[in-house]
């Protein structure tokens, strides 16, 4: 599974309709149609999720614990990630995802979605 890291050891995580809340502060997000970039520690990353309500799109406050992370998927309304599993142990990370080799969409039948072949993830 390939997840991004929200939340290092000692952060403080929360979300309120799919908009994270990072140790007090809110993260900032920027949208243009279905696209919605998040940007955590000032870094660009696409994101995407719908404003239909689901259980998932918020929680309160938690604490990172030590040696484990809190990670979450990029498609936050489709995505098994912390939010359901927990917090992940630093034995179980390995790995960087530098580029998408193949994707498709599991909401129609997986019909391949090209434009996103051999792209460049940010």
């Amino acid at each position: 599974m390939i997840k991004r890291i929200i939340g290092i050891p000692g952060d403080k995580v929360a979300m309120h309709g799919n908009r994270l809340l990072l140790n007090g502060k809110q993260v900032a997000y920027q949208r243009d149609g279905d696209r919605v970039t998040e940007l955590l520690d000032d870094t660009p990353h696409a994101i995407q999720w719908t404003e239909n309500a689901s259980p998932l799109d918020t929680f309160a406050y938690v604490t990172v614990p030590q040696e484990h992370y809190l990670v979450l998927g990029d498609n936050r309304n489709n995505s098994t990630d912390s939010r359901v599993y927990g917090f992940v142990p630093k034995s179980e990370l390995s790995g960087r995802a530098t580029h998408v080799i193949a994707s498709f969409d599991l909401d129609n039948y997986y019909k391949p979605r090209s434009n996103r072949w051999l792209q460049t993830l940010m």
